[in-house]
């Protein structure tokens, strides 16, 4: 209940922030805001306080690249198809090679083609010489990320990403149409265990140039993400095969943006786990403040993984717009030094409930047999050390015995000798 409530006051600050913004859309490059992955988009676009995976790190938050254990790493590629045939594509992977130094980065493509493009030529729309109409959006980003708990008093994950941003637009015709490129950094902190359970971060994104279209300059839309994140439940021990629920993790964030309204998204994301093999995520969200319906902000995700490969899928809503899905590979994997140990310890299943209490039961009853053989040993000791005493009291008896006897011998002799002396005398 504590938790909740913290939660709930955490999101009303955050909310607080956002709605006292307010922005124009005037802004360049605005592809650089869509959503790369399904995770996340399942839980609301509510991520920047998780950011614990290759989409994560590179796009919602550079600090999540902090808290990589050295030989980690991780890919994920996402397939989208948009309204209107919008296709997008998004590659991200990260690299851990120890708490200074991890790596991230990331490609994203946005492509459009309109089929039977169209002119105005003599007072009509007529069907365009040139060919088909097309659009094209490229982004690349290089990530870097270090842990500051060994200088700052907490436990805290920063980070910085660069990215080069290009786009060309409506290139089928006999104008060439407007192609611009920028170049753009993020940077973030996420903080784990200042409050138990709960994590914050703090970013800023795209930061940067104006992008240049052939000597026209427009500006990008900045942004400013505040968020928490925090494990409503976790479960003690997993319970023995069936489905068992592993976590309960709840997220808020707050958007501000330079080039539109602000905005907040809320998440939820049910951890479960079936025979302790098989994962499945379950995810639902919902982002506020815009205006699209009443039931535009409302996301859904489900993912599936199994031995460090997973698949996660998102729909979204977006009203009289539409609906978009998503679909996410991902792979994580863990290679060389320290990190190997964990993963062979990884490779034994974990201890149903049942197991341990079994195990519990062996160790009382072995640590019982232990107890009784000792005692066995030493009742043997006390034996045999009595049995010692027995045989050392019988041989100096015996000793004794045979002394008095010489003695009484000699006594004998001595008393016979006198006699006679006196029978002499």
């Amino acid at each position: 209940m504590k938790k909740t409530t913290l939660l709930i006051t955490i999101s009303i600050l955050i909310f607080s922030s956002a709605v006292s913004l307010t922005a124009v859309d005037t802004a360049a490059m605005r592809f650089l805001d869509v959503i790369p992955d399904a995770r996340s988009i399942g839980r609301g676009e509510s991520f920047v306080a998780v950011a614990d995976d290759a989409a994560g790190m590179n796009f919602w938050n550079p600090g999540g690249l902090g808290f990589i254990k050295p030989g980690d790493a991780g890919v994920s590629l996402t397939h989208a198809m948009y309204f209107a045939d919008i296709g997008y594509e998004y590659l991200a992977g990260y690299l851990g090679l120890g708490k200074m130094l991890n790596f991230g980065i990331s490609f994203m493509w946005m492509h459009q083609e309109i089929i039977g493009s169209t002119i105005w030529k003599d007072n009509m729309i007529k069907d365009s010489p040139y060919g088909n109409d097309s659009s094209s959006q490229i982004a690349f980003s290089l990530s870097y990320g270090l842990n500051l708990s060994g200088i700052l008093p907490v436990n805290m994950g920063a980070g910085l990403s660069a990215k080069f941003a290009s786009e060309s637009l409506n290139t089928g015709g006999p104008d060439p149409g407007e192609s611009g490129s920028t170049v753009a950094f993020d940077a973030g902190v996420l903080v784990k265990g200042l409050i138990k359970d709960i994590s914050f971060a703090l970013v800023a994104k795209d930061l940067g140039m104006q992008a240049d279209y052939g000597g026209v300059k427009n500006s990008i839309s900045s942004k400013l993400l505040i968020g928490a994140a925090m494990d409503v439940w976790k479960a003690p021990i997993r319970s023995s095969g069936g489905f068992a629920l592993k976590k309960l993790n709840a997220s808020v964030d707050a958007h501000l943006m330079t080039a539109s309204d602000p905005f907040i998204n809320i998440g939820i994301e049910a951890d479960t786990m079936i025979k302790n093999i098989l994962g499945i995520q379950i995810r639902a969200g919902y982002k506020l403040l815009q205006d699209l319906g009443a039931f535009a902000g409302l996301n859904f995700g489900l993912g599936i993984g199994y031995k460090g490969l997973g698949v996660d899928y998102a729909f979204g809503s977006y009203g009289d717009l539409g609906a978009t899905t998503r679909i996410t590979l991902g792979y994580k994997f863990s290679f060389g030094g320290e990190r190997e140990i964990e993963e062979k310890a990884k490779e034994t299943p974990e201890e149903t409930a049942e197991e341990t209490v079994k195990k519990s039961i062996e160790e009382a009853m072995e640590e019982k047999k232990q107890k009784e053989l000792e005692e066995e040993v030493k009742t043997e000791e006390k034996t045999k050390e009595s049995t010692e005493e027995v045989k050392t009291n019988d041989a100096m008896t015996e000793e004794e015995v045979k002394t008095n006897d010489a003695m009484t011998e000699e006594e004998v002799k001595t008393n016979d000798a006198m006699i006679k002396e006196e029978a002499a005398e």
